[in-house]
């Protein structure tokens, strides 16, 4: 019996590699051609349901589950009737009938049909070795060094991968810089000038053609776009094509990689003889727990004999089993502290290990980096770290010695609004504040100034610092920050409160716009 192999998606090259001979699909390529037809089910909830793309694929997902017995509440019945509305395509399932599907490495589960073989390795009761550091950036700092020794020893950057969360993503990306490893760069489409252009340009036209010939940009990203526009047309209306093409642009990149480089992988990868490191093993990772709400609930899920997130977490535990397994050479590591914990994983074995000290230093950017933020705790706060006199003696660099000066001339020829921080900014950093606000060149970013401005602000407003506290993410220099000044917001908070016990008005402005203009082309803004 002719077999077909179904592996995940991460997988699929490499096996092919291996196993020439074999037939074999990634677990969302089977599962796109098993279900329906995916893309012209999408298309048709859209048009004929008046949902949006991602709303479509959501429903999708369920309503292929559906059926006249276990269709007990309003959503699964309103599901079934979009089911039945629905052109099955059998091709797929009549090809597959007389072949033996095996899904390789891949939980076994209630979702898929009873005829599937399951082809897993066994657990492996091995011990294993986590690290265990201060802070992300000690880990991250840590993670290099380890990789930059087994290039040294003449391991090849092609066989050694990396695994992190979205935590880590700009410190790792700053860091392979650092230490001259290359890492696969991708260019989000939507921040291109081209595709922007493009947008505006079908709003005005009626289709895609005439907004494509519309574009003067000679860019490779052109490509990009006309690849969407193809997966984006469909015999309905370009209405929905155009919502489609948005929904595809927006997760649309362009990837550059590299003939040798550092390869960002997932728990599903599978290569024995690669040397892995997986960052943050903690317990908000180690299983992921999922925060955005489903389209049915979890009594829904059961009627269906689907997963619930239960279920899943279980099956995350499977899959996690399975990589420890199936991988020799795993290096891991999490940041303890009061926002991370050690995962519960830890039951598979694992043990903590010592860190090795590196005699050899291999990026002496990255360790002046560190140096400097040692002496910025020194001299603002006090603070000194236990390393500082090593890394002082290493790596002897002059605090706040560096000249930001502008001396060139700006010539203002209209008035300018000068806000506190933006005065801030050109007390401490002049040439920021020319390229901020004289270029204009400098995008709005989320800066610390900013967010934890902006938290201080909603403690106020709330007048409560745990309910604000919820609306906010931050990271652990921030939280660092927040904690030693939580007592002075808490009194400040309850100053507020006082404030309003004691007086009778109804309606109170707490923060009002000042602005103090010293002549034509001056004056100064505030909010109090």
């Amino acid at each position: 019996m002719e077999k077909i192999y179904v592996v995940n998606d991460l997988v699929k090259k490499e096996y092919i590699l291996k196993n020439k001979d074999e037939k074999v699909l990634t677990k969302t390529e089977f599962i796109n051609k098993y279900y329906y037809n995916y893309e012209d089910s999408i298309l048709k909830i859209m048009n004929d349901y008046n949902k949006n793309y991602e709303v479509a694929k959501e429903m999708f997902k369920y309503l292929v589950f559906v059926n006249e017995g276990n269709a007990k509440t309003e959503k699964l019945k309103m599901l079934l009737k979009i089911k039945n509305s629905l052109k099955e395509d059998k091709n797929f399932k009549n090809y597959i009938k007389d072949k033996e599907v095996i899904f390789k490495n891949i939980p076994k589960t209630k979702i898929f049909p009873s005829f599937i073989k399951y082809d897993n390795k066994e657990y492996k009761d091995e011990k294993r070795f986590y690290t265990v550091h201060k802070n992300i950036t000690k880990e991250v700092i840590y993670v290099f060094e380890e990789i930059s020794r087994l290039l040294a020893s003449g391991v090849l950057l092609n066989d050694i991968k990396i695994i992190y969360n979205d935590d880590y993503e700009k410190l790792v990306k700053r860091y392979a810089k650092f230490y001259s490893i290359n890492m696969e760069e991708k260019i989000s489409l939507m921040g291109t000038k081209v595709l922007q252009d493009f947008l505006s340009n079908m709003d005005k036209t009626s289709s895609f053609e005439e907004a494509f010939n519309l574009l003067k940009d000679k860019s490779i990203l052109k490509d990009k776009i006309l690849s969407l526009i193809n997966k984006s047309i469909s015999e309905y209306d370009f209405t929905i094509q155009k919502e489609v093409f948005k929904a595809l642009a927006k997760k649309a990149s362009i990837s550059i990689k590299y003939k040798d480089m550092l390869e960002k992988v997932d728990i599903t990868y599978e290569g024995e003889d690669k040397h892995i490191f997986i960052l943050g093993f903690n317990d908000s990772y180690y299983p992921k727990v999922k925060k955005t709400k489903d389209y049915i609930n979890e009594e829904e899920k059961k009627l269906l004999n689907i997963l619930t997130s239960s279920d899943e977490i279980e099956e995350q535990e499977e899959m996690f089993k399975m990589f420890i397994s199936n991988n020799k050479k795993l290096y891991f590591s999490l940041t303890i502290n009061n926002d991370y914990e050690l995962s519960r994983y830890k039951k598979y074995n694992f043990l903590e290990k010592e860190k090795e000290e590196n005699k050899i230093v291999y990026s002496s950017l990255a360790h002046k980096l560190e140096l400097s933020k040692k002496l910025d705790k020194y001299y603002k706060y006090l603070e000194k770290d236990n390393s500082l006199d090593i890394y002082y003696s290493s790596f002897k660099k002059e605090y706040n010695t560096y000249s930001n000066k502008y001396n060139g001339t700006i010539k203002i020829n209209k008035p300018i609004s000068l806000s506190y921080t933006s005065m801030n900014t050109y007390i401490y950093n002049p040439f920021a504040y020319y390229i901020e606000k004289v270029l204009k060149i400098n995008p709005f970013k989320d800066n610390f100034y900013i967010k934890t401005g902006s938290f201080f602000h909603r403690c106020m407003e709330l007048e409560d610092y745990s309910l604000a506290l919820k609306e906010y993410e931050f990271n652990e220099h921030e939280q660092e920050y927040l904690n030693r000044v939580k007592d002075e917001i808490l009194k400040d908070i309850d100053f507020v409160k006082e404030y309003h016990n004691v007086n009778n008005f109804n309606n109170i402005k707490r923060e009002e716009e000042i602005v103090i203009e010293f002549d034509d082309n001056l004056d100064r803004k505030s909010v109090v």
